[in-house]
């Protein structure tokens, strides 16, 4: 007989209009009524489109049965299952097995992972695999899911974990290595050694992000005994004004004011952002001055303060933030301060969860003046951030009488304390180091420091650009209040802006908490990395440079000038030395360690967008070597060995 379209249609139909269970039901149903067993033991089906016998493939392509579904009903049948039942669970719910998976993922995230300060994501560490985290798994689970469904939960549920191919913040050199390694690697016995450093690597950077939250928790239980701190900056590219949400090609084209936030988290107390529109060097003069400015606005200060910083030279990790800290204990404002630094390329941590709801509110709207830049940071994130503008920047660097200090660029921890009456620093590689190494000398000379600002500068502000491109998109403004705040930021003048002392000691002293309380500090767990020994920090004068030390023109100079502390590594080339050779002429470059250095210009005060060649005359007291550049402008290997290992 002939299959019709009819017949086609009418089956088809008549299959369509079962629900779920019961299209499972009427297959189950057919396996027993159209099925017999044959001589060698197995059954053979008899399938049927209206009176017409057709092939297996034909019938599952009328009925529109998925082959899956078919050869599942078939194996119930040769259980003897008579009854379908529930189709499976209810769209949504996770079997037990499931939820355990994503539970224990959620955890492995919370370990590992960091918050990224521009978009709402948790990066695992780059030397991670998905297939690696699977095999974690499966060592802990009792009951684990397939590979393929643990994959399928993992982008279902936590589809805003994921490792990075690449990063444009910082990468951890270990967690590279590893993973370029096991690339390439085929050698079982070297691949299990590389798979072990791993996992070392991973429980380090895990073992001293815990010690930062047993930080937090110790100053939010205890705050009377205890104040915890982080300090970090923002992405400047997320924070120019104006900030339209729409651009076109004017607006995409523009020149804009560039500006800093500076976010700090007092635990247990609040959240507060610094804003400045770069009138003062961003180095350690900064954020001393922060770090100033949130100890005035407590009420008391406990005996101990935990400091968490990032590993940026210039502006944390030098000799005049440690000096300052050394200021603090020395004078009795803190009895003990441990400043912290987590593994490089492993930083990001609940400050970097503020910037980043601040970076989504800010790819929602539109921001064009520094107020209103400031309420949208306090309307980013719960509890409430505190908007700050800057108002004012204490020259530190110069004001400290310090000793040299070198090697402290490779430790992660450093306690100050009071002995002799002097502020004595020790140090550890990892928190979980069981000793802590003492540093000969004292960094601090004399604690009597004189806290004068800065006057703010806007030379290296094109202000003449940015006001004729700011007006040329005042048509774009809909609102006239935000057009006036432009022209009173345009009308600002600097000039008369006076240098004035302030007394902080006083006022820092009154909020020193008085009565004694009792001392409950727990013993550190030993399982740090003491394979990778690190040389000592050594205060006191630096081994001399065995290298050509003559002050000649023409020549490049390495100099550590305390005004741009800043600024590192501080290159230029002399122009001329004075008679007395106390002094000399430098004309500054402007590179890095990896790119070539070209020399600097900037804007004539006063001379309407005029330019010169940045020259100024430096101590010989601030010199360190000289060289010269390769030919493609790039810094000599000898050098950046002495930069690395300065590091100031």
């Amino acid at each position: 007989m002939t299959l019709t379209v009819v017949d086609i249609a009418t089956c088809r139909a008549n299959f369509e209009a079962l629900s779920t269970q019961e299209k499972g039901q009427w297959i189950l149903n057919w396996f027993q009524s159209h099925s017999s067993f044959s001589e060698d033991g197995h059954f053979d089906t008899k399938f049927l489109v209206g009176s017409v016998t057709v092939c297996l493939t034909s019938w599952l392509a009328v009925l529109g049965i998925s082959k899956s579904t078919f050869y599942n009903i078939r194996k119930k049948f040769q259980r003897g299952v008579i009854e379908v039942g529930s189709s499976g669970p209810l769209k949504g719910k996770m079997s037990c097995e499931s939820l355990c998976a994503v539970a224990w993922l959620r955890e492995f995230s919370a370990n590992y992972a960091e918050k990224l300060p521009n978009e709402i994501k948790l990066n695992l560490p780059p030397c991670l695999t998905k297939k690696y985290v699977y095999e974690l798994y499966l060592e802990q689970a009792s009951n684990p899911v397939s590979k393929s469904h643990f994959y399928k939960l993992w982008k279902r549920e936590l589809p805003f974990v994921t490792i990075p191919k690449r990063s444009r913040f910082s990468k951890c050199d270990k967690c590279t290595l590893i993973k370029e390694h096991l690339s390439t690697c085929r050698d079982k016995s070297q691949r299990e050694k590389l798979i072990k450093m791993r996992e070392k690597h991973l429980r380090q950077q895990n073992e001293e992000r815990k010690k930062y939250y047993k930080h937090i928790s110790k100053a939010k239980n205890n705050p009377e005994k205890y104040l915890s701190i982080i300090v970090d900056a923002m992405d400047q590219n997320k924070t120019y004004l104006p900030h339209f949400l729409y651009n076109g090609k004017y607006l995409s084209n523009m020149w804009k004011l560039r500006l800093n936030l500076m976010g700090v988290i007092i635990h247990g107390i609040g959240i507060y952002g610094f804003f400045d529109f770069f009138q003062w060097s961003h180095g350690s003069n900064l954020t001393i001055s922060i770090l100033i400015h949130c100890l005035l606005m407590l009420e008391t200060l406990p005996d101990t303060l935990y400091l968490q910083m990032d590993n940026c030279p210039g502006q944390n990790k030098n000799r005049f933030i440690l000096g300052f800290l050394c200021w603090l204990v020395e004078i009795g404002i803190f009895k003990k301060i441990k400043i912290s630094f987590l593994m490089v390329g492993h930083t990001h941590e609940d400050i970097d969860q503020v910037f980043s709801r601040f970076s989504s509110l800010l790819s929602r709207r539109s921001v064009l003046t520094l107020p209103k830049l400031m309420t949208s940071f306090e309307k980013c994130y719960t509890p409430t951030p505190t908007g700050i503008r800057t108002d004012k920047v204490f020259n530190v660097s110069e004001a400290l009488n310090l000793e040299n200090i070198s090697g402290h660029s490779k430790p992660h921890v450093f306690k100050i304390i009071k002995e002799n009456s002097k502020a004595t620093i020790y140090w550890k590689k990892w928190s979980t180091d069981p000793i802590w190494q003492k540093c000969d000398g004292n960094l601090l000379k004399d604690p009597n420091l004189t806290f004068q600002t800065i006057r703010p500068s806007l030379e290296d502000l094109d202000f003449e650009k940015l006001e004729k491109d700011v007006r040329g998109s005042f048509s774009y403004f809909k609102k006239e209040e935000d057009k006036q705040w432009w022209e009173a930021f345009f009308a600002e003048d600097t000039a008369d802006y006076e240098s004035e002392d302030e007394e902080i000691f006083p006022r820092l002293w009154v909020k020193k908490r008085k009565e004694p309380l009792a001392n409950n500090e727990e013993e550190d767990l030993d399982i740090s990395d003491t394979e990778d020994a690190i040389p000592p920090v050594i205060i006191g004068k630096r081994k001399s440079i065995k290298d050509n030390n003559s002050i000649l023109p023409g020549s490049m100079a390495l100099m550590d000038v305390p005004k741009y502390a800043g600024e590192w590594p501080q290159i230029g080339k002399v122009v001329s030395v004075d008679g007395t050779c106390n002094t000399f002429n430098i004309h500054w470059y402007a590179g890095s360690k990896s790119s070539s250095w070209k020399a600097c210009r900037r804007a004539v005060q006063g001379g309407k967008g005029r330019r010169e060649d940045w020259v100024e005359s430096v101590s010989i007291n601030y010199f360190i070597m000289s060289f010269s550049l390769t030919p493609s402008g790039n810094i000599p290997r000898n050098v950046k060995e002495v930069i690395d290992s300065y590091h100031d």
